[in-house]
């Protein structure tokens, strides 16, 4: 490369590198314009939709209650319509079991346990309490009609 060619480069360096610069600067003013237009929406949106502005006049609040009330009679006037109310408890009656007819033959089973040895009482026998709740089971059993004591 000569000389002149060589000068004539380092200018136009030298003009990329002022052009670099004043950019940048362009750059950070635009930046920072933005910053500010953005603050002072934010502060215009706080003053536009702030509490006080939003607050209802008595009119306006007495119109809502009136239009709730109206809306609310329509919905149970449509709820009656789709489900009407139920029966009252006296009409509708229990379901019974009714009990098995006399003719099926009844047979009595006696369960008694192979074993009355237990790691807890040793003999329940001894201690009454197999007797006592054997009793009681067969009580329950012949109440219910299940088994009869009298055989």
């Amino acid at each position: 490369m000569t000389p002149e060619q060589l000068r004539a480069l380092a200018e136009q360096a030298l003009q990329l590198l002022s052009q670099v610069d004043s950019m940048g600067q362009k750059i950070h003013r635009l930046e920072t314009v933005n910053e500010q237009l953005a603050h002072e929406i934010a502060i215009l949106k706080r003053h536009k939709f702030a509490k006080r502005s939003e607050q209802l006049s008595p009119n306006q609040g007495s119109l809502l209650d009136d239009l709730l009330d109206t809306d609310i009679a329509a919905i149970e006037a449509e709820l009656k319509t789709v489900n009407p109310p139920p029966a009252p408890d006296e009409l509708r009656q229990k379901p019974k079991r009714a009990p098995l007819p006399p003719q099926f033959p009844r047979t009595v089973i006696r369960h008694e346990p192979e074993n009355t040895q237990c790691g807890r009482f040793r003999d329940w026998r001894n201690r009454g309490t197999f007797d006592r709740m054997l009793k009681r089971l067969h009580i329950r059993l012949n109440e219910q009609g299940l088994i009869d004591l009298e055989t």
